[in-house]
């Protein structure tokens, strides 16, 4: 019950944070299909894992507005250009990030942060691009030469948008579930609408290159099922907060 229960939290976490736009969703316009460019990079809509050494993460969503509608270009341009509202959805994407990252940390038992949130703005054609990013402290676990990443995409994570996730200079991938839909050296893709119950990426870095840090308590390199209750758990009460946060996003503007 109480696995159940952390899974849920972590993907309505998720749900949340997809939903997150100061303009009411009026964003994830644009159509997907190739979902990397000829020198690899993400092409939006996308959710980007870009994976460091130390265990920590660059995690970047795109959101994509159809500039040939009227409403969701205003949208797109009210929010570039207004100061208030690109604090307030930079703040609310961190925000459900860092909800996110708590739920998670709980699950795993390594200490995790989630700050430094950034948007940028670009235009592709009749496409404006909304990129946010945050800094995710902790988000792999660090075993020597070995990087770990399973939860929060483990529990239930199921994204409308590619994801992506970019393996550290020199590193290699050990093992991988699910199979991704493309590889290329130091980057993976699932198409979008992939489930990725039960996710795991393990990579490792040539000896010359590893970190040499030991395990810090707590930090398994692999999941464990009983991890979760080790800590406080997950009860009904993070559950409907989830779900409090999601009806909230949905009823901005």
């Amino acid at each position: 019950m109480r696995d159940r229960f952390r899974q849920s939290g972590i993907a309505l976490g998720f749900v949340a944070l997809l939903l997150v736009s100061a303009t009411g969703g009026a964003a994830a316009t644009a159509p997907t299909g190739t979902q990397q460019t000829h020198d690899g990079a993400a092409e939006p809509p996308a959710f980007v894992v870009d994976l460091q050494s130390d265990g920590a993460a660059t995690v970047t969503v795109s959101y994509t507005y159809d500039l040939s509608d009227a409403d969701r270009k205003a949208a797109f341009e009210e929010l570039q250009n207004s100061t208030d509202a690109r604090s307030d959805f930079r703040d609310r994407f961190e925000s459900r990030l860092r909800s996110v990252a708590a739920t998670t940390e709980n699950a795993t038992g390594r200490e995790m942060s989630v700050a430094d949130a950034t948007l940028e703005f670009r235009t592709d054609g009749d496409t404006g691009i909304v990129t946010a990013a945050v800094e995710w402290d902790g988000l792999t676990a660090v075993d020597g030469d070995q990087l770990t990443l399973t939860e929060p995409f483990a529990s239930g994570f199921t994204t409308e948008r590619a994801f992506h996730v970019i393996v550290p200079d020199e590193y290699t991938v050990s093992s991988v579930t699910p199979s991704p839909d493309q590889q290329t050296a130091g980057h993976l893709t699932w198409t979008d609408g992939t489930d990725l119950n039960g996710f795991e990426l393990v990579t490792t870095a040539p000896a010359e290159t590893a970190t040499g840090d030991e395990t810090e308590p707590g930090s398994d390199a692999t999941t464990d099922d009983s991890a979760g209750d080790s800590g406080p758990g997950f009860g009904v009460v993070a559950v409907v907060a989830a779900i409090a946060g999601l009806l909230a996003v949905g009823r901005r503007h």
